[in-house]
């Protein structure tokens, strides 16, 4: 989580963590813009639903955010979005994606508030509502609405990416005295 002024310490782990973290914010920049993209394109659902499960499992699992209890409900989302895709492959059953789309949304939504909140990045605390409207609108199958609210959530996360990019890498660790183990 943020703390600018504290200028903590990294060691190869920790500025490969945010590395990863960044790197995820961007797979989600992609994601979204794929989906404002290629809307009637159904053949390449499944591998924008592989790019969404790669970019919430790389930022649960390197997230720096202070309250556990918020690392651990991100994480237990990402790991059963990802799940209901297994369970769904394995039994060979066509589970509808957007159970796990959105579960798996969950992490990317509360990312982007997170970030909304440590490095006031503008348009971002709305991730979380635009995620939902975005889930709701392919469940209706909306051909007009869902690739619009897409490309905004596109812009959203590339707008974050290129901000959490020109940042120096300690910012995304923050005060570890603040952590709760």
């Amino acid at each position: 989580m943020a703390d600018p002024d504290v200028v903590e310490k990294l060691d190869v782990f920790d500025r490969a963590l945010v590395v990863i973290y960044r790197s995820a914010i961007t797979l989600a920049a992609l994601y979204f813009l794929l989906a404002a993209g290629v809307w009637f394109a159904w053949s390449i659902e499944p591998q924008r639903l592989v790019l969404l499960m790669l970019s919430a499992t790389m930022m649960a699992t390197s997230l720096h955010i202070y309250a556990k209890i918020i690392r651990y409900l991100l994480l237990l989302s990402t790991l059963l979005g990802i799940l209901w895709v297994a369970v769904g492959a394995s039994l060979g059953i066509a589970a509808h994606p957007l159970v796990a789309e959105g579960l798996l949304l969950v992490t990317v939504s509360g990312v982007a508030y997170k970030e909304s909140h440590c490095f006031r990045v503008p348009g971002l605390q709305w991730m979380p509502l635009l995620l939902l409207v975005l889930v709701l609108l392919r469940y209706l199958h909306s051909p007009v609405l869902a690739p619009g609210v897409s490309l905004v959530a596109a812009v959203l996360m590339g707008y974050l990416s290129i901000k959490k990019w020109q940042m120096p890498l300690y910012f995304d660790i923050g005060d570890r005295s603040k952590y709760q183990n």
